[in-house]
């Protein structure tokens, strides 16, 4: 018996590893769920035309009816907009949200800001009155922790029931597109001496504070271009561009991604 099985779950992962287009033989509990994909440059729609990007994948895999709103060179600030356009195109029926930015904040050197402000308070605490600090959501929309709060305050808000999703930003190295954007790899602090890892841990840090789950893509993935021959085969030029991901590192996201949420419940 034990033969057999290990046959059975030989055979399935051999056809997922030859063909990306089909499902291990598994309960799919992700089927028909309508999922909102926000994100920056990797996610951006406007790489259809050139690689089937990580979306398209899970889309495929998991039988996602997906609405895309990522857009290049956008950073957590910019997610309301994402939302707003969401709220537009999807309205109330929407099972799950998923959000890939961070790496256009290192860029930009956004500050990291704080979670909370404390303020003085009282409280009943074992009926008698004291007094304590209080911990307030901090909201400012000049910082990454701020932006992160308003953010997910509102979308956890606006669909209650559905499941968020967070993604780590990936190892990043040089990337150029233009005399003027010309951005090095992370193991330069941007210039509010902060380094890509600073970002990755308020990500981490978010599904604490609001309750998602979280996809550890900077660990996970295994993307890693500073190695010449990962960036070579799994980034979009080994000279210029050790940022995006082309098809076969897209490829290697949706693999990462799709193991983990085969554990999350919809």
């Amino acid at each position: 018996m034990a033969a057999v099985v290990a046959a059975v779950t030989v055979a399935g992962m051999a056809a997922f590893a030859a063909s990306p287009d089909v499902l291990p033989p598994a309960e799919n509990q992700w089927e028909g769920a309508r999922v909102a994909v926000f994100g920056d440059s990797i996610t951006d729609p406007g790489q259809t035309n050139r690689q089937c990007v990580y979306w398209q994948h899970l889309a495929n895999w998991l039988k996602w009816d997906t609405g895309v709103f990522g857009v290049s060179g956008h950073r957590w600030a910019h997610l309301p907009g994402q939302v707003d356009r969401a709220e537009k195109a999807m309205g109330d029926d929407v099972d799950a949200v998923t959000i890939f930015l961070g790496t256009n904040d290192y860029a930009s050197s956004v500050p990291l800001g704080r979670w909370y402000d404390c303020v003085d308070a009282s409280t009943n605490w074992w009926g008698k009155m004291i007094a304590l600090k209080r911990r307030d959501l901090n909201r400012d929309r000049g910082t990454v922790r701020g932006m992160i709060n308003v953010s997910l305050e509102r979308i956890r808000n606006r669909w209650p029931k559905a499941r968020v999703i967070l993604f780590t930003p990936t190892h990043r190295e040089y990337f150029t597109c233009s005399p003027t954007n010309v951005q090095p790899g992370e193991s330069w602090p941007n210039t509010g001496g902060l380094y890509l890892d600073d970002y990755v841990a308020c990500v981490r840090e978010a599904a604490d504070v609001w309750g998602c789950a979280v996809v550890d893509l900077y660990r996970d993935s295994g993307l890693l271009p500073r190695l010449d021959a990962q960036r070579r085969d799994e980034f979009r030029s080994f000279d210029e561009d050790g940022l995006h991901p082309n098809s076969a590192g897209h490829l290697r996201l949706a693999k990462t991604i799709y193991c983990a949420l085969r554990a999350i419940s919809r």
